[in-house]
């Protein structure tokens, strides 16, 4: 084996290495990973074991688009070690995701449970969630969120410009913890004008990109300068192409079986800390932005027990196709649900589709009516009274 050729293995080898296995005693490596629609019904035990072995790197993770337990359970099954996990309650507009924290249970231990914020004003799509942590001497708060994606950069500043005041809750509400970091999908990178995070620091720039198609830095970690930056936090850990390493660059591959987001990673000291306190009863956080007027409004309320979109295969390829699922035990009758695109949202309506308890109805390419672009696509599926059932996005 030549010179070359021998130290390009080493570094492969250096790189899947488990960073936990690097770390000294000490410290502590923290990860936020959106991975694209994890849900039981999309997965299988091959790909949950690709998404576990990208876990396992870290200490800390805090996983972002995950449509229900069933999938963390199963997942927990198979990391090696001693591994747990907390999950927030459903959250979103029509479509419901959980935000997920898995921590590895001989060095993180969860001090304060995750919650949802109180989102009275309906600020954000997806309300974001909190849950406190302790490694070593270091305590410290997560608030996890994944930012609307929309129709243009504009809604989800929307979302973005209030992320600051959510922020000022937490500090407020637990006036004895200033280690509040903040970390998620934000569809936004760290230096666009919307954000508003006087005091913070995101630790990701826009020249490094975050999802496998090397095109957007949407996800980060936000940290206080004055109470964790320049204290606790020793260095940025990586974004971790698992891509690349992987399914050698098979964008389209990583995407289907793990994720269209890379994890990205920080490692805190967790021998010293500056805030301290052992007062770690329940609160709660009701959130409302400054100038807010409440008005009267109907939110539609979603079943949990419905069909879902849990695969789209898109363009380029002949396999080009959508996969509903039905997680139910009873069969859903389709007659009148539409199925389309961002530009012809009900292109395709149903007729006399059926889909039989826990089974997937493939809708192929030969039938769709509309074409599956592979970027900035979203698919929308709408029941018969024209409610929002279930969305799909590339973001």
């Amino acid at each position: 084996m030549s010179i070359r050729k021998l130290l390009s293995v080493l570094f492969i080898l250096c790189v899947l290495t488990s960073i936990p296995a690097l770390l000294s005693a000490d410290e502590l490596a923290l990860a936020s990973w959106n991975v694209r629609i994890l849900s039981d019904g999309s997965r299988d035990d091959r790909e949950l074991e690709h998404i576990a072995q990208v876990i396992d790197r870290y200490d800390l993770v805090a996983v972002q688009e995950v449509r229900d337990t069933r999938v963390l359970d199963r997942l927990l099954d198979i990391l090696p070690g001693a591994w747990d996990y907390t999950a927030s309650e459903p959250v979103g507009r029509g479509v419901k995701e959980i935000y997920a924290f898995f921590f590895r249970t001989d060095r993180v231990q969860l001090i304060r449970d995750v919650q949802t914020i109180d989102d009275r004003s309906d600020s954000f799509i997806r309300e974001p969630a909190i849950a406190s942590f302790i490694s070593g001497s270091f305590d410290f708060t997560l608030v996890s969120i994944h930012v609307l994606f929309g129709n243009s950069k504009d809604e989800r500043r929307q979302e973005i410009s209030y992320l600051d005041d959510v922020m000022e809750l937490v500090l407020q509400t637990d006036e004895g913890e200033h280690d509040i970091i903040l970390v998620g999908d934000f569809n936004m990178d760290g230096q666009d004008h919307s954000w508003e995070m006087a005091g913070y620091r995101p630790l990701v720039s826009p020249d490094q990109k975050t999802t496998i198609t090397d095109t957007s830095s949407y996800d980060n970690i936000w940290l206080s300068e004055e109470h964790t930056y320049y204290s606790e936090y020793l260095r940025f850990g990586e974004i971790y192409p698992f891509d690349e390493l992987l399914f050698r660059d098979d964008d389209r591959q990583a995407s289907l079986m793990v994720s269209d987001h890379r994890p990205i990673s920080a490692w805190f000291s967790t021998d010293r800390d500056d805030d301290y306190h052992s007062d770690w009863g329940e609160v709660a956080y009701a959130f409302t932005p400054a100038g807010y007027t409440p008005e009267p409004e109907v939110v539609p309320s979603f079943p949990d027990d419905r069909v879902y979109i849990a695969e789209v295969v898109t363009t380029p390829t002949v396999q080009e196709s959508v996969r509903l699922y039905n997680p139910t035990d009873r069969e859903i009758r389709l007659r009148g649900y539409t199925l389309g695109d961002k530009n012809r949202p009900d292109s395709l309506r149903f007729t006399t589709e059926r889909i039989p308890p826990y089974t997937s109805l493939v809708i192929t390419r030969s039938s769709l009516s509309f074409q599956i672009n592979d970027r900035n696509e979203i698919i929308y599926l709408h029941d018969e009274t024209g409610m929002l059932v279930d969305m799909w996005e590339d973001s």
